[in-house]
Formats: C-alpha cells, sequence, structure tokens
C-alpha cells in the first residue's frame, strides 16, 4: 500500500530565493530535520538525473535521484539505493514552489510504500505517519522562522 503525507506553510520570501535556500545541500541540515547530510554524487549543475545521498536519523542512509528539476517551481527526489534497517520499499519526496505575492506557498510531500506487509501497515499506524507528519512539519516551521527573520 502507497502512503502520501503533505504538509505546506506560506513562507514569507519569494519562490526563487526559498528555492535556491532549499536546494543548497550544506544548508538543508540546518532546517530540513529528517536529514544529518546531504552529499551531491553527480557533478556539475543540480538538474533531472543529480544523485544525492543524504544521511538520516537511525543510521538510515539513501541515494535519491531527481526525477523533476524546474526552478523555482518543483523539485522530486525518488530513492535509488539505500542502506541501514529502514521500513521503505519506495520513497520519493517533492517538494512544490508557487509564489502568492510577497510570500511563497512551499509544499512538502512525502510519498512510500513500506516493506515487511502488515506489520510494515502496523508500523505505520502507530508511529511512522505521525513521525514523518511531525518531522515534515518541523522542517517548514525552521523555514518559516528563517525568513521571518530576514
Amino acid at each position: 500500500m502507497r502512503y502520501k503525507i503533505v504538509v505546506d506553510a506560506l513562507i514569507p520570501t519569494n519562490c526563487e530565493i526559498l528555492f535556491d535556500y532549499v536546494q543548497d545541500n550544506m544548508k538543508r541540515p540546518e532546517w530540513d530535520k529528517s536529514v544529518i547530510s546531504v552529499e551531491r554524487i553527480s557533478e556539475g549543475d543540480l538538474k533531472r538525473g543529480s544523485i544525492l545521498r543524504l544521511s538520516c536519523p537511525g543510521k538510515f542512509v539513501w541515494e535519491g535521484e531527481y526525477a523533476n528539476f524546474d526552478r523555482p517551481n518543483v523539485t522530486s527526489v525518488m530513492m535509488v539505493k539505500s542502506s541501514g534497517i529502514h521500513p521503505f520499499k519506495m520513497l520519493a519526496g517533492t517538494w512544490l514552489y508557487k509564489q502568492e505575492e510577497d510570500s511563497t506557498r512551499f509544499s512538502m510531500i512525502c510519498n512510500y510504500e513500506l516493506k515487511w506487509g502488515w506489520f510494515g501497515s502496523f508500523l505505520n499506524v502507530i508511529f511512522l505517519k505521525n513521525k514523518i507528519c511531525k518531522t515534515m512539519k518541523l522542517s517548514i516551521e525552521s523555514l518559516k522562522q528563517r525568513f521571518s527573520k530576514g
């Protein structure tokens, strides 16, 4: 079974500035509470097909490929390789940016499918979905605070 979580907020900056900030992998751990570090595997400018290695809490390390990179509107990253013990059979994240006057509507979308059959579904209900949602909300709140300060 596939799951989808969507969290969004109005961030007080224009979408190009926000896009450039969140796509700066060196700054990502400052605001994205789901990662400890991000390393670019592909050389050159970020684009569709670029590969990242993301280190996450709990020793979960995964490589993601940009399936979509349309500055300053949308990015999507799909898990292509992973290590460590984790519940994901499929994991993808999409970020949408929509200019609304002098702010940006920023949406984070997490799509995932779990391993382990009924146990994965049970894990999702009692723990995982809430943890993912909480982490996404904390990340967006961090962005709001960052851009509220100027």
